[in-house]
């Protein structure tokens, strides 16, 4: 897990315009290098939302991005969001060790007391729940997602219910 740099954006603009990913990820359509990289100027400098490179350890390959986003110092929470787009690198256990990551960074280091997240993914479910979020609460047919609306799973956990683990 390292900050996203700017030399990241090459394999972020071939994630972002892929139909999948951006009818998964909300988003109105592709975008265009322009739009990019301001939007990666944007997150660059930004204290409220943060995002991640995920990356292999041996050969530091970007395998994906992770977030965390309207970070709230005041009320000491944030919402998390991670992608993997290549199904090579999905099922393999790198999302559970980089949102456990995730969570310990905003617990330890930015003093959070929650993190929180939205899915319509039922291996992402399973993975929040293996690592210890709660199902708050149900958003009915909340997206539109390939011709049909679905709902969306609201998932949590207070620093409280965060168990450390070590690697």
């Amino acid at each position: 897990m390292r900050r996203l740099e700017q030399h990241d954006l090459d394999s972020t603009i071939n994630w972002i315009n892929n139909p999948e990913i951006f009818i998964t990820m909300g988003l109105w359509g592709p975008r265009t290098q322009i739009e990019q990289q301001r939007w990666y100027e944007r997150i660059a400098v930004s204290h409220t939302n943060i995002v991640f490179a995920l990356c292999l350890s041996d050969t530091d390959q970007h395998i994906g991005n992770m977030s965390l986003f309207d970070i709230d110092l005041r009320n000491r929470n944030a919402g998390l969001t991670i992608i993997i787009p290549n199904e090579k690198f999905q099922g393999k256990g790198f999302g559970y060790e980089a949102v456990y990551l995730l969570c310990e960074y905003g617990f330890d280091y930015l003093n959070l007391n929650k993190i929180y997240c939205k899915t319509d993914n039922p291996h992402a479910s399973k993975m929040y729940n293996k690592l210890g979020f709660v199902h708050e609460g149900t958003l009915r047919k909340q997206a539109y997602r390939f011709g049909k609306y679905v709902d969306k799973l609201i998932y949590g956990i207070l620093r409280t219910e965060f168990v450390k683990i070590k690697y």
